[in-house]
């Protein structure tokens, strides 16, 4: 599980990827996050197994991406609005499922900000 240790490293300013885990009896009352090999683990009858295989990194700053792009991503449900947010800077109306152009300007500049004005 050398994924989980070291994800794939992002280019051109881009960030990382997701690292690999595991989760078992997921949602359940035994469940664990497991980030390493978990020899002679029986999954017990109804226990869920969520796993993540990671991701490699991305390409490009993620403020740069045009924000009419990152909503035709969370509209196919490749990115959630919380992820658009976070990860890109862009805000969108839950209502109208559309780009907020003005919150979206000033979150980045925010988000520039904070990371030394990249």
């Amino acid at each position: 599980m050398r994924g989980c240790e070291h994800p794939l490293q992002g280019y051109v300013q881009g960030k990382q990827g997701a690292g690999n885990y595991c989760i078992v009896d997921y949602k359940g009352p035994n469940q664990k996050v497991v980030r390493e090999v978990l020899f002679g683990y029986v999954q017990k009858p109804g226990e869920i197994l969520f796993a993540q295989s990671g991701g490699g990194g991305g390409w490009g700053d993620p403020l740069e991406r045009d924000p009419e792009l990152v909503l035709r991503d969370v509209l196919d449900e490749y990115v959630s609005m919380e992820g658009a947010r976070r990860d890109y800077g862009v805000i969108i109306d839950p209502i109208s499922l559309t780009v907020d152009e003005a919150a979206t300007r000033k979150l980045r500049e925010e988000m520039r900000g904070a990371c030394g004005g990249s």
